[in-house]
């Protein structure tokens, strides 16, 4: 056979052997090029329930109000809100309005000091005083019952346990959080228990709001909780002047947004309520 027919022949069925390769290799999985990956974002988890647990005295309060306005403002849910001491009228018109910025207006609304300060003489007439109180509870917040409101909320008395299927009437809970708003350990889990239906099982992260460090007495300190004191905001003011109450509100606000700036949970919570 002639040597140029040998090579001819070799070539042809080089180039058949290199088809079969590259067809063989089109069947296997291909590998991205480096400048083309696509990287993949994690399934987008469901945030935690975000409840807050407030407590304050008097006017002071109203720094809680304005802690609260700064988390909606930066697009954190509020599920739902515990008020003891005066923060229990904080917790009442946030639930009533909806929102703590229409909260705001509501919550002015009480600026008698009378009922705020705590004697001996006012516990001996304790049954006309009461009369008193709810009178001008009534005036000043025009609901009574909690059906009426928008928002959960609760004021846990040292009666109060999971097992309750109703709630006091909210002027009843006022007043008992004036009287005798710290006698009793109160439990997150307990609460937690009694808003079942709410919260269907999901997970949940309480935000301890506090005005002063020493008013909580609870025997847990569960890992969802993020303690929070107000106290180094909103020195040097009366908690007993009316005229204070513009103050302490955004001394609540300054803490809420130096509390964003370095709270790493609340970053993350804000980025997935974004997305929600």
């Amino acid at each position: 056979m002639p040597i140029l027919l040998v090579l001819n022949l070799a070539c042809s069925q080089l180039k058949l052997l290199e088809k079969e390769i590259i067809s063989e290799e089109n069947k296997l999985p291909q590998s991205p090029e480096l400048g083309n990956m696509e990287t993949q974002e994690p399934e987008n988890i469901s945030p935690p329930r975000l409840l807050l647990w407030m407590e304050g005295e008097a006017f002071e309060s109203l720094a809680l109000l304005g802690f609260v306005q700064e988390l909606e403002a930066n697009s954190l849910k509020i599920t739902a809100v515990v008020g003891r001491g005066f923060a229990c009228w904080i917790a009442m018109n946030w639930a009533k309005e909806g929102s703590g910025l229409a909260a705001e207006w509501p919550v002015m609304k009480w600026n008698d000091n009378e009922f705020l300060l705590k004697s001996f003489w006012k516990r001996l007439i304790e049954f006309r005083t009461k009369a008193l109180f709810k009178n001008y509870f009534n005036r000043v917040f025009t609901s009574t019952q909690s059906e009426n409101l928008k928002q959960a909320m609760l004021c846990p008395s040292d009666d109060f346990t999971s097992s309750d299927t109703e709630p006091l009437p909210l002027n009843e809970q006022m007043w008992k959080q004036l009287n005798y708003p710290y006698g009793e350990i109160y439990s997150f889990r307990n609460v937690e228990n009694y808003w079942s239906e709410i919260l269907k099982g999901q997970k949940v992260l309480w935000l301890l709001l506090k005005t002063k460090e020493s008013l909580l007495q609870t025997n847990e300190h569960p890992q969802n909780v993020i303690d929070v004191s107000l106290g180094n905001y909103i020195e040097g003011k009366s908690i007993h002047n009316p005229d204070n109450r513009r103050f302490f509100l955004n001394a609540g606000k300054r803490a809420a947004k130096d509390f964003l700036k370095k709270e790493a949970s609340t970053k993350i919570l804000k980025k997935k309520h974004d997305k929600n």
